[in-house]
Order: structure tokens, then C-alpha cells, then sequence
């Protein structure tokens, strides 16, 4: 953890913060305790809050008069100490914060984004549900970007989709965000980003078998700088974005399952070029028009070999 501060007076209080030491802060003064600030524009409280520091949350506000839903400033402008207990999981100062000390749950900070937002984002299912079921937040809820549940979601950190390749722990809070009712899964945000678009550009794979596979995505419109979810994965340039990229060509492109189909192979063989050359060179000996073949049949295997081979799917 790095606190950068302008001052080193400010960067020992928030350390004393956000390491819960209350003797330090006990010496401090309410007014350094309340001006002091980092670089981002966060307060002794919201680096209390996001590290867990419950008993220094309680005392912050309690006998140190900081204000619970005190707002950060500069980077992290509009941020509450409830944005970043949600953000980071800490569920024990969440519910001290909105029940306690009657922190705004549906507080917005910059750009719209909310408490619920940084938790969905940071895969905290359990205080998803919390701030649901307990305190009527609203699970459809976007951003300024239009960007909703689902989209961030899609854009978690690597570390939080769990410890295999593929994300599967992104799974669980994805199938209860999508019982909710009013959830609009198929929206697409500002810059016409899709839920898919963001698993992609995530490089989450096991959630985007999840939304082609149980829901039907299929990644067959562009956003509006033409980017399909394959090109947003192909950006990345990792092995574990690459393996998002060949799933989403193979399995999720209309265009490629039709040329699959013409071809007589399985969609999951839509980069597998010995099989596609093998097959396209038997069915276009089998239907030449000299032989007697059906000629629109002919040309329509000549395109399908030249989607999938030449120009692999795209």
C-alpha cells in the first residue's frame, strides 16, 4: 500500500489511519486530522474504511466529528468512505457505515459511479447482495457512461475472477445479477460496448461462455469504433486475452458458425486450418460445376473457406 501525500504531517496520519494506530491519531489535532488528504484526494476516513480499520472508522466519526459520508477531492472527487469499504470488501465497515452512521448507499461520486458499482466491479458478491436485499439499491443502476452491472463486471480485476486462467469465480455474482429483476443485460453503454465487450476486454473467457451459452450473446455487433468483443480481447496482446479472442471467433460469430456449417464442422474447429483446408478441398472437388455441381453450393464453400481460413473468421 503507497499513500502519496504533499506533505509528510498528512502521509503519517492516513498511514496512522489506515493501519488503525488510534494512539498516533489521538496526538493529532481535529484540524490536521480533517485537512489531511492524499494525492487522490482521500481523508483519514476513507483510508480507515478501505483497510478494514473498524474500530478507527467508529472512532473517526464518533469522537472526531469526520463526516460519514465525507467526499474525496482531486482524483477520487466524489468518493465516500463507503465507495471504498465496498470497493475492497469490507463488510463489517460497510454495514457500521450505513447503519450505524447513516452513510448514503446510493451515493454517487465522479462519473456516476456508486458504492455498489466498485463492489461489483471488485467481485464482492456478498456486499452486492447486502446493499440489495438490506438497503433497496438498485442492481439496474448505471453510470454516467451507461455502463451497467454487468459491464463491470466484465472489466474485474484479474486478481478478483479467481485463481484459474479462465475467471470462473466472476460466474456466482454474474447468475445473481442477472435474476435481478430490471437488470438490462443486453444494453449497451455509451461507447456501444456490449456485457461480452467488457468480458473480452477483461480476458475473462469462463464469462463469456457464460453470457454466448446461457444467454445468447453473440458477438456479431461492432461498437461505434467498429470494434467487435474479438478485437477489444486482440488489444490486450496476452495468452490469456488470446484465448478470449480465438473462444469469441469461433463460438460467438454468427458469420463463422454459418461458414462452419457450410463446411460440415463443428463451430469449435473455426480456427483449426488442417481441418478446414482438408474439408474445403473434398467439398469443392465433390460440387465443382464441372463435375455436375450445384454451382451456388460451389461458391458458397469457396466463401466459407475464405471467412474461416484467409481471413480466420473476421
Amino acid at each position: 500500500m503507497r499513500i502519496k501525500c504533499s506533505t509528510d504531517g498528512a502521509h503519517a496520519i492516513l498511514e496512522a489511519a489506515a493501519d488503525g494506530n488510534l494512539d498516533f491519531l489521538a496526538q493529532v489535532s481535529d484540524a490536521d486530522l480533517h485537512q489531511a488528504r492524499c494525492l487522490s484526494g482521500c481523508t483519514a476516513l476513507h483510508w480507515a474504511a478501505g483497510c478494514n480499520q473498524v474500530d478507527t472508522v467508529r472512532a473517526l466519526i464518533q469522537h472526531r466529528l469526520l463526516d460519514v459520508d465525507v467526499a474525496a477531492s482531486r482524483k477520487a472527487r466524489g468518493r465516500t468512505p463507503l465507495h471504498y469499504a465496498c470497493r475492497n470488501g469490507c463488510r463489517v465497515v460497510v454495514k457500521l457505515l450505513i447503519e450505524t452512521f447513516g452513510a448514503d448507499p446510493n451515493v454517487k461520486a465522479k462519473h456516476g459511479v456508486t458504492p455498489f458499482q466498485l463492489a461489483v466491479w471488485r467481485n464482492n458478491a456478498d456486499i452486492c447482495r447486502y446493499l440489495v436485499s438490506s438497503h433497496d439499491v438498485d442492481p439496474s443502476q448505471v453510470n454516467d457512461f451507461d455502463c451497467g452491472a454487468m459491464h463491470w463486471l466484465g472489466i474485474a480485476p484479474i486478481d478478483r475472477a479467481g485463481s484459474d486462467e479462465d475467471g470462473m469465480a466472476l460466474i456466482p455474482l454474474a447468475s445473481w445479477l442477472v435474476s435481478q429483476i430490471d437488470l438490462k443485460l443486453y444494453a449497451r453503454q455509451r461507447q456501444g460496448h456490449s456485457a461480452l465487450h467488457k468480458a473480452a476486454w477483461g480476458g475473462h473467457l469462463a464469462l463469456c461462455r457464460y453470457l454466448h451459452e446461457v444467454h445468447a450473446f453473440w458477438d456479431d455487433t461492432p461498437d461505434l469504433a467498429g470494434n467487435y468483443a474479438a478485437d477489444l480481447a486482440d488489444m490486450a496482446q496476452t495468452l490469456r486475452h488470446a484465448k478470449v479472442a480465438t473462444y469469441l471467433r469461433e463460438s460467438c460469430s454468427r458469420e463463422s458458425s454459418e461458414s462452419c456449417a457450410v463446411l460440415g464442422i463443428p463451430e469449435g474447429e473455426a480456427s483449426n486450418e488442417a481441418l478446414i483446408r482438408r474439408v474445403y478441398l473434398t467439398a469443392v472437388k465433390d460440387h465443382h460445376p464441372d463435375k455436375g455441381g450445384d454451382e451456388s453450393r460451389f461458391h458458397a464453400i469457396q466463401n466459407a473457406y475464405r471467412h474461416l481460413s484467409i481471413n480466420q473468421g473476421r
